[in-house]
């Protein structure tokens, strides 16, 4: 049983893990295979980005520091234009404070992870990593919410503004309207007050 705890998530998501010796892809696979991840795996970090390119809808990348071609932190630095909003963990087998500050400053990664790691804490990092995404998530959905409601109020806005203009200007013309006929009466009434005079005389 897992000893750390796992926050419940409400999206499935979509793991791409690049490393390139065989058995740590298959020992990933392993531990991840039971969580509800669909996960994808590239032996180099080439692979990894031709990977990317063709689905940039990772929530989570996880990368081997030590590649042949190509660094986990280069890989970061052109993972990151390609998939900006997925997760970035960066594994390495050993501790390199250099390595670790260019992979926050050029690949922009949010975990740091070394070999050999722990099944549940693996499985805690991926699942608090995960947790992030969905409030990423979240916030961009909150955000085209509010975009589209901006707009549909100053969409309605503009019609009423229409609508009052459109109305003012027909109340102006009824106004015209009654004037033009008030002025009509009066003259009317001012002929009649005149005949009777005329009569009465």
């Amino acid at each position: 049983m897992n000893s750390f705890p796992i926050t419940p998530l409400q999206h499935r998501h979509s793991i791409l893990i690049i490393d390139d010796e065989e058995a740590i892809l298959d020992i990933m696979t392993m531990t991840l295979a039971d969580e509800g991840y669909d996960l994808r795996t590239a032996s180099s970090a080439k692979e990894g980005l031709r990977i990317l390119k063709e689905s940039p809808d990772f929530s989570l990348i996880i990368s081997d520091q030590m590649m042949p071609g190509m660094t986990g932190v280069e890989f970061f630095t052109q993972a990151r234009q390609i998939c900006p909003n997925a997760m970035r963990v960066l594994l390495t087998g050993y501790a390199d404070i250099e390595a670790i500050i260019q992979a926050i400053n050029s690949g922009g990664i949010h975990l740091y992870l070394t070999k050999p790691w722990h099944k549940d804490e693996l499985l805690f990092s991926i699942n608090q990593m995960l947790s992030k995404a969905e409030l990423l998530i979240e916030n961009r959905r909150l955000d085209e919410l509010v975009k589209k409601q901006n707009k549909e109020l100053i969409d309605l806005n503009r019609h009423l503004e229409e609508k009052v203009r459109l109305k003012t200007l027909h109340l102006a013309q009824r106004a015209e309207e009654l004037k033009a006929s008030h002025d009509k009466i009066q003259l009317i009434l001012e002929g009649t007050v005149l005949v009777i005079s005329k009569i009465v005389e």
